[in-house]
């Protein structure tokens, strides 16, 4: 049986040859998380992607801060 998302296996798997990250796949597509990470187990990510991947990560577990900060004191002010 073919997956309905099969059509996209290989353009998926370039993709994260070249470090795109899972969550940008599966926004990308449509396709589960469940369904990418069966279809990348045997892919190697280079040094480079990895970090990248970190990196992009890290950015975004900032930028989550900065807007808890705004509204917890947007919060405080309202009180």
């Amino acid at each position: 049986m073919i997956s309905k998302w099969f059509e996209y296996k290989e353009k998926a798997r370039e993709l994260r040859k070249l470090g795109v990250s899972m969550t940008v796949i599966e926004r990308e597509f449509g396709i589960p998380r469940s369904t990418l990470s069966g279809w990348f187990k045997d892919i190697p990510l280079t040094e480079a992607a990895r970090t990248q991947l970190m990196k992009n990560r890290q950015d975004g577990w900032k930028k989550a801060r900065q807007k808890a900060v705004l509204t917890h004191n947007a919060q405080k002010q309202a009180r």
